[in-house]
């Protein structure tokens, strides 16, 4: 059985990191929430956020050991990397659709710079109570496609790090807390920081939001094309 709980950390913290800058137009809306809407609110969002990635993964992860212990026929495999295994062959397929997802979402991300258009789910922001900015986190988290195509990449490395579930469940933790430092982190300054904190997010606000797409456009890009070359070349 492949068991390296270091190995799963440092894929948790490459990829959490991933969803973190990826995720930037997302960390608009947070900004905004800490600028403009009680304390309670941006901290309801940042959690459903982080629930959302670590309940994503941690779906998938499981799912995979499964396939993978069928797939081989047994408990566990031993080497998930090896080639001619059934599971490294399926694990290497995944890598390559992630990294056709994760180029496809780049070019979005790139041709949608510069637009002042609102996603739909940001319409009454201004009104959300802390519930519904809870459950508006945890749906962006689990279902945003960019999440998805970094969790089925991010998990395809953490299976090939780990099967064991006692090196994974941390990892996942890992995973979902530094995926959402950029969310939490203008919830968490606004509640020690006050009002002065909030006209200070508002300014970054407008900065964030005339470098949003670029910057996941470069993150999406850089990401797809690694994912996609170890995906093939594990064949």
């Amino acid at each position: 059985m492949t068991s390296d709980l270091g190995a799963a950390l440092l894929v948790a913290l490459t990829y959490g990191g991933a969803v973190a800058l990826a995720g930037v137009p997302v960390v608009v809306l947070a900004f905004v929430l800490a600028s403009s809407r009680p304390a309670p609110v941006g901290l309801g969002f940042a959690g459903g956020w982080a629930l959302g990635l670590a309940a994503a993964l941690g779906v998938v992860v499981a799912v995979s050991d499964v396939a993978v212990a069928v797939a081989d026929g047994t408990g566990g495999s031993d080497g998930l990397d090896a080639p001619g295994t059934t599971s490294s062959a399926v694990l290497a397929w995944v890598r390559i659709v992630a990294g056709i997802a994760l180029l496809v979402l780049a070019v979005r991300s790139w041709q949608a710079r510069g637009s002042a258009k609102q996603p739909g789910w940001m319409k009454g922001v201004g009104g959300w109570s802390t519930r519904q900015a809870f459950a508006t986190g945890l749906g962006l988290g689990a279902l945003n496609p960019k999440n998805l195509a970094i969790i089925a990449s991010g998990a395809s490395s953490m299976l090939a790090a780990s099967v064991a579930p006692a090196d994974q469940v941390p990892a996942v933790v890992l995973f979902a807390l530094v995926g959402s430092i950029g969310v939490a982190g203008p919830a968490i300054y606004r509640v020690a920081g006050g009002e002065g904190a909030g006209r200070a997010l508002a300014r970054g606000d407008e900065w964030l939001q005339a470098r949003a797409s670029v910057l996941s456009a470069v993150v999406l890009a850089v990401l797809g094309v690694i994912v996609l070359v170890n995906g093939v070349t594990a064949l």
